[in-house]
This record gives C-alpha cells, structure tokens and sequence, in this order.
C-alpha cells in the first residue's frame, strides 16, 4: 500500500548561493513517525497551487515569519516582522485551491494563514493584548500552559484528551475568524489556540508546534490524524 504524501509548506533560509526555501526537520520526522511521506514544497507562484495539490494527498502548513497585515487589510505594527510576501500569496493560495476532501493541518503561522486565507485577521502582537506568556522560545519542548479543547469537537477527538499542555513559541494569533471556521482551543487569558472547519472537514489550526512534542501521545495523534486523513 502507498503511504500518503504529505507536502510540507517552506520558508526563506540562508545560502551563501541565493535564495533557498527550507523547513525544520522537526516537521518531516512528525510525519515520518506517523507513517507518511513527508514532501517540501518550495514556495511558488499562486497559479501554481492546484498542479502542486494534485500530486499531494494532505497538506502541512508549517510555521515561519509573521502573515503580512496587508493579507488582512491592515497596516503593519512595529512589532511585525519576517513578513514574506511571496510565502503569503503561496500558501493562501494553496489553501483556496485545496480539495475538499484534502485533509489540512496548519501548525503555529500555517494556522493563522489559514484563517486569513478564509478572509480573518490576526491579533499582531500579544503581549499588548495580554500579559501571559506566549513566546517562550527558549523552551520550545517543553508544556508551557493548558489549552482547553470543546467538547464533541474534532481536535478533542484527534488530541484524545479534554485539555492538551502545549508549548508556546508566537507572538500572534488568530483574531476574527475566518469563514467557515470555528474557534475549538482557547489559553487560559482566552488567546486562540485551535480552530477548525464548522462544517467537519478535515481542516485544522494549532497555534502551538505539535512537531516538537511529538514524544507525548496528544500531539503525535495530531500527526497521526492527518496522515491516517490523507491515505
């Protein structure tokens, strides 16, 4: 039986040859571990999208810089940085060419674009909305704070369990919802941790990084889930 391909989304990375598109390896061994084929899939021009999507069978919109505003019509804070025009358009518009039944899975930034591409915006910066820490960079294996999951919804049943500790590694999240999404996961000072598709697709949004937790069984079955999805 094939296993099922799943195309990795990618970001700048340095070379002292020019412009290269990288991703941590973090991502490849999650799906890897979970029993899939993991593809990078360089950052190309949107018209692009469907060809790309066609040679797939699920869909990982892995994390990087922050979502330029203009994405969701706004004007960008100082805070804002490592934007990627370029990436933005890409990965949007893999999400608005993605078939129905191709599962999705956006971790940290994958699922801010996620809500953006579905017509959201983003909160810019966290620490001028709350004082709880959200970016502990320094710590990206480690369970920083509890995210609270709705009952019946399809990350509980993923995650298997009522509440997941997660890390923390962002200084943004989603803000107003995209269409045809509904919020799942909360922090503890109400930041949105999870979203997924209102209607049961196989479609979800984790603001945390899985990838690197993946030796604790809730954040492996995220893995486990898309790739079990895709085949």
């Amino acid at each position: 039986m094939r296993r099922a391909r799943i195309g990795i989304t990618t970001g700048p990375g340095p070379s002292p040859h020019g412009p290269v598109t990288a991703v941590e390896r973090a991502y490849a061994d999650a799906v890897v571990l979970a029993g899939g084929v993991p593809l990078q899939l360089p950052v190309l021009g949107p018209v692009h999208a469907a060809d790309v999507l066609a040679s797939i069978d699920g869909l990982l919109l892995s994390g990087g810089g922050d979502v330029d505003p203009a994405c969701y019509g706004q004007q960008a804070i100082p805070a804002v940085h490592e934007v990627d025009p370029e990436r933005d358009a890409w990965e949007i518009a893999l999400v608005r060419a993605r078939p129905p039944a191709m599962p999705l899975l956006g971790i940290c930034r994958g699922a801010q674009v996620l809500n953006v591409a579905c017509g959201g915006t983003l909160v810019q910066d966290l620490p001028e909305r709350t004082s709880a820490e959200h970016r502990a960079i320094d710590r990206p294996g480690d369970e920083i704070h509890v995210v609270e999951l709705t009952a019946g919804s399809q990350v509980r049943k993923i995650v298997g369990v009522d509440d997941v500790r997660a890390n923390t590694l962002h200084h943004q999240s989603v803000d107003e919802l995209g269409a045809g999404l509904t919020v799942v996961g909360w922090a503890d000072d109400g930041t949105i941790e999870a979203i997924e598709a209102d209607d049961g697709a196989p479609v979800v949004g984790v603001q945390w990084h899985p990838e690197l937790l993946v030796g604790r069984q809730p954040h492996l079955n995220l893995f486990g889930w898309l790739v079990a999805a895709a085949g």
